[in-house]
């Protein structure tokens, strides 16, 4: 590679799971100094970020040493009863206390008693290096004071600054052990949306895990948490070794499923297929050898099948619909091959009933119907419409409200996504009132009094 511009004296390169961050060297240095916690209970993360691991925790009123800053998060010193874990292999003891490196770039991470993730990387130390033995933490890490550099993460927005260099030795004897449980009654507001560890809270498809990238910062390195069984340096054993499978493999594999996953996802709901990526998270699920990669497919599993369940869901909904709708074309296709019989009414009627206006047919434009209906019927029943021809000259006003009889040049059955029902194209109405529908209309003596009173 070319550097061409010569403000750019180094850059480094960091890989969280796809986003590269390039810094110049020239910026300016950090001016450290002391903070104190403003809240009640403060989370020292090993990284900048709540998806990393809790380290310790910190009373309001406690003290530590701000070293740096990055996006919202506060580098600082190590607390008192803080410690890092580096790979036993690569110490010579000598005293038992004192440590000397015996590899290069052998990683030294953030050790918790909080978490059992003990992933995240603070730094590398070089054949040499001088370390101060705390004690074992397993059969392959051992337990370490934290060197120079190995600093651990805050949220900058419960430290204040405060005056003075030196730390205060009482509220330094505030901060609990690791593993203490005075400080862990309330969770400070920096936690407040990620209390849950990394592995105990459910990763969603728009995760702080970006699909596409399964690893947090730092852990996509070869190596493995405490527990695991990969060579934590680059340095080669003096002795062959059996070959195993190194967990950035299996962290590989997951990022090509999750490419693909994020493609599926990308489809139309219908058209998503989880058929051949479940077996595969599964086989990423079932190794021993990357607990990250395991519990991290797990997840990813539960989410599939949730998914997958969602999208079966929708696909049996829509031939449902399919079905009633195909039916349902039957069933008015059948209708519409119907034919009315003619039949007529005594007085040569083709139909008789009361007319009256049409709310369906009311629009000025199209045909005009009229609703005829039974009117000793509750509620009223609707025996067909009576359509006027553009041509009569049959004046409808004359016979709305009354019982009419109808004389039609013709009479169709209105199919479609209605009942089927008649319609009579008159060609005569004729006014049936009986003579005592006549006198149920006609004003009694009380009304023609009542309204001659009123004018």
């Amino acid at each position: 590679m070319h550097v061409k511009s010569l403000t750019l004296a180094a850059v480094g390169i960091l890989w969280t799971g796809g986003w590269v961050l390039a810094r110049e060297a020239t910026e300016p240095v950090f001016e450290s100094y002391v903070g104190e916690v403003m809240v009640k209970t403060l989370n020292v993360r090993s990284g900048p970020s709540t998806n990393y691991y809790v380290v310790t925790r910190l009373p309001e009123g406690a003290r530590v040493r701000v070293v740096g800053e990055e996006s919202g998060w506060l580098a600082v010193e190590p607390p008192r009863g803080c410690y890092s874990l580096i790979a036993a292999e690569y110490v010579d003891r000598g005293d038992g206390v004192n440590g000397v490196v015996n590899a290069n770039r052998v990683r030294v991470r953030a050790g918790s008693d909080l978490s059992s993730h003990s992933y995240a990387v603070q730094l590398k130390l070089n054949r040499g290096a001088l370390v101060k033995i705390l004690g074992q933490a397993d059969e392959q890490f051992l337990k370490i004071a934290p060197p120079a550099g190995a600093n651990l993460w805050v949220s900058d927005e419960y430290l204040r600054r405060v005056s003075g260099d030196l730390l205060d030795a009482a509220t330094e004897s505030a901060v609990p052990e690791p593993g203490d449980k005075r400080a862990m009654a309330s969770e400070s507001l920096d936690d407040q949306e990620a209390v849950a560890e990394v592995f105990d809270r459910p990763l969603g498809f728009d995760s702080t895990f970006p699909v596409g990238g399964s690893a947090p910062p730092g852990e996509g390195e070869p190596g493995t948490a405490p527990g695991g069984v990969i060579a934590e340096s680059e340095a080669t054993a003096a002795a062959p070794q059996p070959r195993v499978i190194p967990a950035d493999e299996y962290r590989a594999k997951l990022d090509t499923l999750d490419a693909e996953l994020k493609a599926e996802m990308d489809k139309p709901l219908l058209r998503r297929d989880f058929a051949t990526l479940l077996p595969r998270y599964r086989e990423l699920a079932e190794q021993e050898v990357d607990t990250y990669t395991q519990a991290y497919a797990g997840v990813r599993i539960r989410q599939i099948e949730a998914a997958n369940d969602v999208v079966e869901g929708l696909r049996r909904v829509r031939q449902l619909r399919d079905d009633i709708r195909t039916m349902r074309k039957t069933a008015l296709s059948d209708r519409a091959d119907l034919r009315p019989v003619p039949v007529r009414i005594e007085g040569g009627f083709d139909a008789e009933g009361e007319l009256r206006p049409s709310a369906l047919y009311n629009s000025p434009v199209g045909p005009r119907r009229y609703r005829l209906v039974d009117p000793a019927s509750a509620p009223l029943r609707t025996l067909g419409y009576v359509e006027i021809p553009p041509e009569s000259d049959i004046d409808v006003t004359d016979y709305l409200g009354r019982r009419v009889g109808v004389r039609a040049s013709e009479r169709v059955l209105q199919t479609g996504e209605v009942d089927l029902i008649a319609i009579y194209v008159a060609s005569e109405l004729v006014v049936l009132d009986r003579p005592e529908d006549e006198l149920r209309k006609a004003p009694t003596a009380i009304e023609k009094t009542a309204t001659a009173v009123k004018h």
